[in-house]
Formats: structure tokens, sequence, C-alpha cells
């Protein structure tokens, strides 16, 4: 979310998933006894832009084998400057503010024709603008715009798709952090010149759809953020304005992101933070449900499936102020059609059992190490794989002790049991060790270790 990791692999994981579904015919279903347990996925606009309507059935069969039938498409058009684009077929009054349609498909219709379909309901998200609404939250004029935008957006897709069974609700990809907003002015400027209107709109649009936002709070020392206490007053300010005229609609579903994959927070400091802005929705809009969007990705500049045992502890963490769990996002990063299957027939372990497993791979052995060849100034490893109950999804290999890196799985199999670590001083000698983790996030004793002198 916030971290958007999305730009930085857009390209790739589109093309990757071309390969991935011809291996998507594993899955693991699961009973849904575990508590708690995620209910929704967000999915990214781009990401399902060239799906056939088999792949849809595909993505949907997945989720629910996960005790998933929620989905949120996080945003069905771009109003960034130069990216002006809908995941549609626009019409004639979103055409005429600029956009044209990115996709080869109408992502809009074939979601809600497979979600009547399939059970699944669908939460459909307006537009996102990365490179303006950081820095405009509280200007009056650009919220204007994109109000405009939103409106338009709005009209067009409840016309055309408003008749969908599946078509559950409306989701407001503008993310509102505690960095933004932070005086009372700008809270009510956002209020007044964006989402009190928009709301309005929305209910209008389609009456029976929820409203969804997903804010997120910055826990990061140093990034000039307000604090917890004030993240709490930002909230009531924000739900007393939007109760204070007639004029502004009904906000339906809070699903605040945890930003632990994010690194914006760590699973000891949830509780306070749910709980602050629990506090804000029962002291002034109780009837608003407050979710967790559990992060099931760790680290946004290299991004990789997080493992489950920490996505457990961040629900546990919230569970006292929550009734429901969505994730950024299970669809993408725990799903068998782009990860390894390991990560979901562990999540269905969970499911059944209610715990996470927790037995380790054994350690990888047999670790030799062998220069690369004279001035290559690189240094070739290979060992024997290590093996697990489940699956192992990486090696983390270590050089003097230190992490060099690690070396993920592909969609079926264990990961690649060799490693050149380049880039080494000729005639230095290095000595390394390897572990194995599983999905869960078990982690295997070292190897036997290995030296090699760089050439």
């Amino acid at each position: 979310m916030k971290s958007r990791p999305r730009e930085s692999r857009s390209l790739w994981m589109v093309l990757f998933f071309l390969l991935a579904s011809l291996a998507a015919g594993t899955s693991f279903a699961a009973t849904c006894n575990a508590s708690p347990r995620l209910n929704s996925s967000f999915i990214e606009g781009y990401y399902p832009s060239d799906w056939t309507t088999g792949q849809w059935d595909t993505t949907y069969a997945n989720l629910k084998n996960a005790c998933i039938t929620n989905l949120i498409i996080q945003y069905t058009a771009q109003s960034d400057p130069n990216i002006m684009i809908t995941y549609y077929p626009p019409g004639s009054a979103v055409s005429a503010l600029g956009f044209t349609q990115g996709s080869s498909t109408d992502v809009l219709g074939n979601a809600l024709t497979r979600g009547d379909a399939d059970g699944v309901s669908v939460v459909i998200g307006l537009q996102l603008n990365e490179t303006e609404w950081w820095s405009n939250a509280g200007n009056a004029a650009w919220l204007d715009n994109q109000l405009k935008i939103a409106k338009a957006l709005a009209q067009d897709i409840a016309s055309r798709y408003g008749s969908h069974p599946s078509f559950v609700g409306w989701y407001l990809p503008f993310e509102v952090d505690n960095c933004q907003l932070q005086s009372l002015t700008d809270q009510q400027t956002f209020v007044d010149h964006f989402l009190g209107p928009l709301t309005k709109s929305l209910n209008a649009a389609k009456s029976n759809a929820k409203i969804y936002m997903s804010p997120v709070f910055d826990g990061v020392p140093g990034d000039g953020c307000g604090s917890i206490s004030a993240w709490s007053t930002e909230w009531k300010n924000m739900f007393q304005r939007l109760k204070s005229s007639s004029n502004y609609g009904n906000l339906n579903v809070i699903t605040q992101q945890d930003g632990v994959g994010a690194l914006l927070n760590q699973t000891s400091g949830l509780a306070s933070i749910y709980s602050a802005l629990k506090n804000a929705i029962t002291m002034y809009d109780p009837s608003v449900v407050l979710w967790s969007n559990t992060e099931v990705y760790s680290d946004p500049n290299n991004p990789n499936p997080m493992p489950l045992k920490t996505v457990v502890a961040d629900m546990k963490a919230v569970a006292p102020y929550v009734s429901g769990y969505t994730s950024f996002t299970y669809a993408e990063y725990y799903s068998p059609q782009f990860v390894n299957s390991a990560y979901s027939a562990t999540y269905a372990n969970y499911l059944s059992s209610g715990s996470v497993e927790s037995s380790a791979p054994t350690a990888p052995w047999n670790l030799s190490a062998r220069s690369a060849g004279s001035r290559t100034r690189k240094i070739n490893l290979a060992w024997t794989a290590a093996t697990d109950n489940i699956g192992v999804v990486a090696y983390k290999v270590f050089r003097n002790g230190s992490l060099v890196n690690t070396i993920y799985a592909g969609l079926t199999g264990g990961p690649t049991t060799n490693y050149t670590d380049s880039g080494l001083t000729r005639g230095t000698t290095y000595t390394y060790q390897v572990s194995a983790f599983d999905a869960a996030g078990n982690i295997s004793s070292q190897s036997n270790s290995a030296s090699a002198t760089a050439n």
C-alpha cells in the first residue's frame, strides 16, 4: 500500500503470470477453522489487465481455497498527469476527461462476471494518483479536480456494472496517513473537498454498496509524522466533519494498514495504533467497521511473501480492535499462481489446524566453495538441498557470518542450490554457510562451512 511495491514490479509480475498460470493447477483447500484469518484480499488494478475469464476463475478458486470470498480491486484508473488510463472501457464522460483504456481486457467486467458465477464479492476502487496525492491531500483545488474524476468514474462504473450481484462496494485509493493532514484546516479541507461529497455521490450511485478506505500510520522515527494520539484526533476531526453536513455520505469500512511489510511499523506497536483509530470510530461514528489490512509481503524494496508466523502474529496483535481482515495482498503474494505453492499450503495448514506449523527444515549440507576462475573475483557455491515437511522456500547465504543474499524458490520445487558470489577482493579467502527457511518462517541450522580464495 503506502510502500507501493507495485511500481517496481508491475511489468515483470504481469509477464510472470503468464508462466505462473500454467502451474496454478495445484491448490490446497482448507477448512476455515483458524481465528484470526483473512476474509478478503486486495489486488492491484494493473495486475489482471490481460487475464482471461479462465484466469479469473483460477484466481477465485485459489482465494476460496484460502477461505477468502471478498476481493478489493485497489484501483481501476490512474489519474497521474502522464498516466490517464482505465482498466475497463471508459464511457464518454470519462474519456472526455482524458482517459483511455490501458488494459487489453475489461478488468471490471471479467472480475464481476466471474465473481457472480464463482461466489466472490468484489469491491471496486476508483482512481489512483501516485505522483501528486502525497503532497496535495490538503490542497482544495487539487482535491476538487480529483473529486470530479472520481464522480465521473463512479457514475460510469455504476451505470455499466451496477447490476452485478458481486459488486458490493467502492474503494477510495487515496491513502490517508499521519504525515499528511496534520492540521485541522487540512483535515476539514480533505473532507469538504473530497471525502464528504464523494461518499454522498457514491451512496447515490449504488445505494447498497459499502465504501472502503485504507489509511496507514507511519511509525518510523524522523519521518515528521504525527503521534498516535494525533492520529486518533485526526480521525475524530474527520468523522465529526463528515457527520456535520447532510451533503456528506457514509463511510462504512476502514481497513487500517498494519504497515509491517512496508517497514513502517512492528508487530509490537500495532495494538496502540489500532486502539487509537478504534477510539475515534467509537466516539464519533460507531457504525463504521474497522478491519485490518494485513500486509503479507516483506520489504517494499524487494517484495517477497512474508513468513506466515509474522502474518498471524500481526493479525492477533490487532484482534481486539477489528472485526475482519483483508490483505495486501494474498491474491499476489500468497497465491500459488504467483509464488511457490508452499505458501498457500502452509496457510491452508494453519486454517485447518489453528496454529502455524513449527517444523524447521533440515540444514543444507555438503556445501562447497570454489573460485570461479582467474581474474573473475567470484566464488561459486553449491550445496545439497534441505528438506521440510511442507517445503523449503528460500536459502540464506552468509559470507564471513554476514548475510549476502536470500535465494527464493520459483513456483514449484525448492530454490536453486547454487550461488555465485561476485565483486570480491582478489587474493582474499572467504568462508560461507547456508541456511534454509520455509513459508512459515521456520529457519534451519546452518550448513557446514566452506572456504575459497577469490582470484
